[in-house]
Parts: structure tokens; C-alpha cells; sequence
């Protein structure tokens, strides 16, 4: 999570620009000193999408995976059943499951917590 404060000189962190234009505010709050404290919300809109099927072992292992941390790092999950799409089945067929996160592949076949976690952009 990145935070911004405004004092006398403007936004800092954003070079001077308001960072509302540049990611979406989850809550203004003042500190002690009377300065705005942002807290943008870029890594509460993590998307992760996992493309597998419903037969596949790994995808299932995969999922639990991606709930266990979820349950830790909220994102928003996506599930995509390649068997009902062809071009995706002729794309992907066996090589599954995959993990996007973000628009990214981040993972093959298997999730690693730690990496995950890593990946999401979170302590």
C-alpha cells in the first residue's frame, strides 16, 4: 500500500500531482501535524484469474491455495474453465493450471504461498 501526505508543497510522493488522479483513494484521514494522509487502494484491486478446468487435480490444489491466502490478502479471484471455451482448450489443453495476476502470469501448475503473497504486493 502507498501512502501520500499533503503539506505546504504540495503531494508528496506523487511529484506535486493530487494522487487521486493517479490511483483510487480508499480513505482521507489527518495526522497529528494536520496533513492528509491517503491511503490508495492500487493493491486492493489486485484481480488474480486462474485458468484450468474441473477435472484438473493441480487446479484444485492451486485454488485451495489462492483461498487460504485470500482469507490473509483480500483480491479479487476469477475462476476461467478453458473446457468450455475451445480456443482456450486448444490454447492451454494439459498445460494448466495458470495463474494471471494482474494481466501477468505469475504461476505454472503449482502456487507457492510466500511467492504469492510476494507477488501481491503485500507484508
Amino acid at each position: 500500500m502507498r501512502r501520500a501526505r499533503w503539506t505546504d508543497e504540495g503531494w508528496t510522493e506523487f511529484g506535486g500531482k493530487d494522487p487521486l488522479s493517479l490511483f483510487v483513494a480508499n480513505d482521507i484521514n489527518f495526522n497529528l501535524h494536520g496533513e492528509q494522509d491517503i491511503t490508495c487502494m492500487e493493491n486492493r484491486t489486485t484481480k488474480v484469474t486462474v485458468y484450468g478446468k474441473p477435472d484438473c487435480s493441480l487446479c484444485g490444489k492451486a485454488k485451495q491455495v489462492l483461498e487460504e491466502v485470500r482469507g490473509k490478502h483480500p483480491f479479487q479471484l476469477e475462476e476461467v474453465d478453458i473446457s468450455t471455451d475451445a480456443q482456450l482448450e486448444r490454447e492451454y489443453g494439459d498445460r494448466i493450471p495458470l495463474i494471471w495476476i494482474n494481466g501477468r502470469l505469475a504461476f505454472k501448475y503449482f502456487v507457492d504461498r510466500g511467492q504469492l503473497v510476494e507477488k501481491l504486493g503485500r507484508p
